[in-house]
């Protein structure tokens, strides 16, 4: 993965094509696009078994 945010122009009301392509692009480089068109499901969180202590400490 190259860069954790894209280079190229935001979205505005008048740029949509441009840039459409530009974050299909930076999204594919980043390994994201799988998840984002749909083709991959995104990863699943672990929940916390039973016996991992979960509670906050609390001071005195």
């Amino acid at each position: 993965m190259s860069s954790s945010s894209p280079s190229f122009a935001r979205l505005t009301s008048t740029n949509y094509t441009t840039w459409s392509g530009d974050m299909e692009a930076w999204l594919k480089s980043q390994g994201l696009w799988r998840i984002v068109s749909g083709s991959q499901k995104r990863p699943e969180l672990k929940s916390p078994s039973p016996s991992e202590d979960t509670t906050s400490v609390e001071s005195a």
